[in-house]
């Protein structure tokens, strides 16, 4: 399957429009991180700056997937111990 120029160039739209966007909440967390006196940006941040942004809909589920995802690397360190 051959895709054209026109292919190409909403690709690169839509790439750029993610990349707008994940500067955007970076940006806003790293504020709130400048304020708290910490240097560096964890999950919990982003969430709150997409919450501060607009994306309500989608940090419940955020949540979930990185509270899932904390408690797949503590298995991990765990088993790595053992």
């Amino acid at each position: 399957m051959m895709f054209g120029g026109k292919y190409f160039r909403v690709l690169l739209f839509v790439c750029c429009l993610n990349w707008k966007w994940m500067f955007w909440v970076g940006c806003r967390a790293s504020e709130k991180c400048q304020k708290e006196k910490r240097k560096t940006i964890n999950g919990d941040d982003l969430l709150w700056a997409m919450a501060t942004l607009g994306f309500e809909d989608y940090i419940e589920p955020l949540k979930v997937y990185l509270a899932r995802y904390r408690e797949v690397i503590l298995l991990s360190l765990f088993c790595h111990l053992s």
